[in-house]
């Protein structure tokens, strides 16, 4: 039974298009995951089919009672975000509606809650829209996907995985269509510029002697009028012909160009039985633990454990915790923003970064800050970018040990990935927070975490940085068979399962 149908509904904002859908249902027992880079329309998407918003055009049918839980806004602040989502969530899915609409649920929940939060929605049985960049979460629960791209928002059915199978062979074809496009606009071009020489030459009757070409002036210009207009015509058929855009490309890091201060000893941290404290709360007693150069320690634990306490902890070297003289520490955390909100974007991002502002500024793009940015002042951003803006800065620094807390929960897909790749590459070392499951398997080399006051390394031995696998050659098969017609979508996600597997090792 259809309980949501959008037909040729269109959402402006300010007289400019935000997204259309131009065909939109959904029933009972579907679950359907909206996906979208930031800004793109979702969470109004959302709003307009929970009643919040009716100043679009178009038609909306919605069938059965709905609970709707935006995303959080914290205003108290004896509650932690995570405390403040899990009562909303816990408050919708107990009214068992018809239709339940949730805007990025996990963004505040530590894993136990995210765990917990998947199982109550494979149990629920009504229609299911979430809102979501948690990669993660859409690969458990989503049977269907809706993805707003270019102000469009187009269904596919299947699953998240399925979705980023076929997205990626779209973008394989849809790149090899159009370097043949661009191989034949060359090739057509030669051929107009040849036709026009041979014009020219027939025009001025070259090998001709002087009393032929007087005789054959009207011959030769008729001629090499006509050749000229068949080149034009050759030209425009060919502009006619040329409508395969340019797929956008994800943003990659081969090598991470930066000379970033060495570390001369072994260790940049060593905690040696040290207590951790937050208002005479205790959360880590009698607590050991180093860093070496090179580590990407992932941060984990419930809400309220003390990760983000820890890393102040390190950045502020406190007591029993030595830091290496060599580390120069970055440090980025969301309620942390300290730009200087009057000066220029390109001449504060030129002043802090010691990396190629070109790469730095398709960085800035992936992440959500493109060129239309670059000459406005540091504080016309909105919140959410200047949080992108202070990791970027952070991020492309002279710092050689990074401490990040939780900066993926502002990033949509694009940016994730994105971030992903720098951090892969980084040479330096890093410790970062973040309930983000697959981000920590892409990134992470160790593992530590908060439980019960004590933190717990599951990594009883050292671990290489730089794991020797056959993940490249591997790679390099998946993107051959991503242009064979002939592999099947079953075959591509075999091996993009074992490319995860040797990415988590």
């Amino acid at each position: 039974m259809t309980l949501i149908l959008l037909n040729a509904l269109e959402k402006k904002v300010q007289g400019e298009l935000l997204f259309r859908a131009a065909h939109l249902k959904a029933g009972a027992g579907e679950r359907v995951g909206i996906i979208g880079r930031n800004g793109s329309g979702k969470s109004t998407l959302a709003k307009i089919i929970a009643g919040e918003d009716t100043a679009y055009t178009g038609n909306l049918v919605v069938q059965g009672d709905l609970q709707y839980v935006p995303q959080i806004a914290i205003s108290d602040n004896s509650l932690s975000g995570g405390q403040v989502e899990i009562a909303a969530l816990r408050t919708a899915i107990a009214k068992n509606p018809a239709i339940l609409v949730l805007d990025e649920p996990t963004a505040n929940l530590d894993e136990g809650h995210q765990n917990w939060l998947c199982k109550c929605l494979l149990k629920y049985h009504g229609l299911l829209l979430v809102i979501s960049h948690d990669r993660n979460l859409l690969t458990q629960i989503a049977s269907c996907i809706w993805e707003i791209k270019d102000k469009c928002c187009s269904e596919f059915r299947g699953s998240y995985e399925n979705y980023v199978v076929k997205s990626e062979k779209n973008y394989q074809q849809q790149t090899n269509l159009y370097r043949y496009q661009i191989k034949k606009q060359k090739e057509i071009a030669a051929a107009v510029q040849r036709k026009k020489q041979k014009a020219a030459s027939v025009r001025k009757g070259k090998k001709m002697g002087r009393f032929e070409r007087k005789d054959t002036k009207n011959l030769r210009e008729t001629t090499a009028a006509r050749m000229e207009k068949n080149a034009h015509k050759m030209l425009k058929q060919s502009q006619r012909a040329n409508n395969v855009e340019k797929p956008q490309a994800q943003f990659e890091v081969k090598v991470l160009m930066a000379s970033l201060p060495a570390f001369k000893g072994k260790t940049v941290v060593d905690a040696d039985r040290m207590m951790l404290t937050h208002n005479k709360e205790k959360l880590l007693e009698q607590t050991s633990f180093k860093v070496k150069p090179g580590e990407k320690i992932a941060l984990t634990g419930p809400n309220g454990s003390g990760k983000s306490t820890l890393l102040n902890a390190i950045f502020n070297h406190e007591k029993n915790i030595f830091v290496s003289k060599d580390a120069k520490i970055g440090i980025f955390k969301q309620n942390l923003i300290t730009l200087p909100l009057q000066e220029n974007i390109a001449d504060f991002v030129r002043r802090k970064t010691v990396l190629d502002i070109q790469f730095v500024r398709r960085f800035m793009g992936a992440l959500g800050l493109p060129e239309k940015y670059w000459d406005k002042k540091i504080g016309s951003l909105s919140g959410g970018e200047l949080c992108k803006l202070q990791l970027v800065i952070v991020l492309t620094s002279e710092k050689n040990f990074l401490l990040l807390d939780e900066p993926t929960n502002f990033l949509d897909v694009v940016a994730l990935h994105a971030l992903e790749e720098f951090l892969m590459r980084y040479p330096g070392t890093l410790i970062f927070v973040s309930h983000d499951k697959s981000f920590c398997s892409h990134i992470a080399t160790r593992t530590l975490s908060i439980y019960k006051h004590h933190l717990v390394d599951f990594a009883k031995e050292e671990v290489d940085p730089v794991p020797k696998t056959d993940l490249p050659l591997l790679r390099l098969e998946y993107d051959r068979a991503l242009l064979d017609p002939k592999v099947n979508i079953s075959q591509l996600r075999t091996m993009s399962q074992k490319i995860k597997s040797l990415e988590k090792n």
